[in-house]
């Protein structure tokens, strides 16, 4: 019962909506909100040691919390290899997703990038080669070790293929596959990354864009496990999704009316 409520998307929205009240939203000082909602939730004030616990809630720094770290920790763009640095500069993100793509504009074909795009599958070149690949991003939650595993292919005998790359923001580029009508086996034995570390998965094309749909299916796991309730793995294409659906986590209030509201005290008779 206790876990059906914490995930209930009822308690959530009732939890938001008691602190938009324009008779909360009015209130000044932390004492007078908590007063606000022990007398809306529970029907009385709150007792001596409760109120100082509150007041132990709003002096503490905020914590920053995701929903759904795996898909967040994922970016989807284009940029420049440079390759005297054996970096990606200049990375764009995209900013539309159509039809369960994310691409650089809202026509497609886009009239400078042509077939570009990335899916939970792959993705296509865009004209440019390296100045404008196809890029997606992880960036490093925290610091670690990773190995990735992936298999990029290319399925058609016409064209002249992608060559994709794996890029690390500290360690430079891992490693440069070509693949024409074949596969290739992507994966990274050992990678030390640091938070804030992006790994870019790179493709670009060759001489044309032609025929030059790819597929490049990537699991980056940790080495040495993960702290509870911590991602352990990424899937690129478990993960995809368009990030700016997923719902927003609860302020610092609205997590408190909705702790309120799972309390034994509200949740059940005796």
């Amino acid at each position: 019962q206790a876990l059906f409520l914490m995930n209930s998307p009822m308690v959530i929205e009732r939890a938001k909506n008691l602190v938009a009240l324009p008779a909360f939203q009015g209130l000044r000082d932390d004492a007078g909100r908590a007063q606000f909602l022990y007398e809306n939730v529970l029907q009385r004030e709150p007792s001596r040691d409760e109120t100082k616990l509150v007041h132990e809630f709003s002096a503490a720094p905020p914590v920053t919390e995701t929903v759904n770290p795996e898909a967040s920790a994922w970016q989807y763009g284009e940029g420049r290899y440079d390759e005297v640095t054996q970096r990606v500069a200049d990375f764009t993100a995209f900013t539309n997703f159509n039809n369960g793509q994310w691409q650089p504009s809202e026509k497609f074909p886009d009239p400078r990038r042509g077939y570009l795009m990335l899916n939970a599958d792959g993705g296509h070149t865009a004209e440019g080669g390296i100045t404008h690949a196809a890029i997606r991003r992880w960036t490093a939650p925290r610091a670690g070790r990773v190995q990735i595993h992936g298999e990029l292919s290319h399925a058609s005998a016409d064209g002249d293929g992608v060559r994709s790359r794996i890029v690390s923001s500290r360690a430079g580029e891992l490693n440069v596959w070509v693949a024409r009508n074949n596969k290739a086996d992507t994966s990274v034995a050992l990678l030390e990354v640091r938070a804030g570390d992006t790994v870019d998965f790179v493709t670009d094309c060759g001489a044309n864009t032609s025929n030059d749909t790819f597929k490049w299916p990537t699991v980056i796991a940790w080495m040495d496990g993960a702290p509870l309730g911590e991602p352990v793995v990424w899937d690129t294409q478990k993960n995809f999704m368009d990030v700016r659906k997923l719902p927003k986590p609860l302020a610092a209030w609205e997590k408190f009316a909705q702790i309120l509201l799972l309390s034994n005290e509200f949740s059940f008779v005796d």
